[in-house]
């Protein structure tokens, strides 16, 4: 996973989007902005993608927004694993199934 900070980026609860979409994603505000309105509809986010540089989300919606995002990405077949595994947040390196399983261990974490 790519090292961001999010403390220093906004004051207070929100965080620019753009700064999470380069840092943790890897990619453009503007690209990574559209999932907003599709798979991250309910997390905290405020703006909109006519002006995506003004986008903030609530900095508890981070980890949640980045996960869902590169999995639709890999699912979809935009990503390749190795893109996958080195940006997405360990917890999300499981599908939705496999996370409902307090025992399961992901692929890259089994001995």
């Amino acid at each position: 996973m790519i090292g961001f900070d999010i403390s220093g980026s906004i004051p207070g609860d929100w965080i620019s989007l753009g700064d999470v979409c380069r840092n943790r994603l890897g990619m453009q505000c503007q690209y990574g902005s559209r999932y907003a309105n599709d798979i991250c509809k309910d997390l905290r986010i405020i703006g909109t993608t006519a002006d995506y540089h003004s986008m903030q989300i609530h900095r508890e919606d981070v980890d949640e927004y980045v996960g869902r995002v590169l999995r639709f990405r890999y699912d979809n077949g935009i990503i390749s694993k190795g893109e996958f595994e080195n940006l997405i947040p360990s917890e999300w390196a499981r599908k939705d199934s496999d996370r409902r399983n307090p025992d399961f261990i992901p692929p890259k974490d089994r001995a």
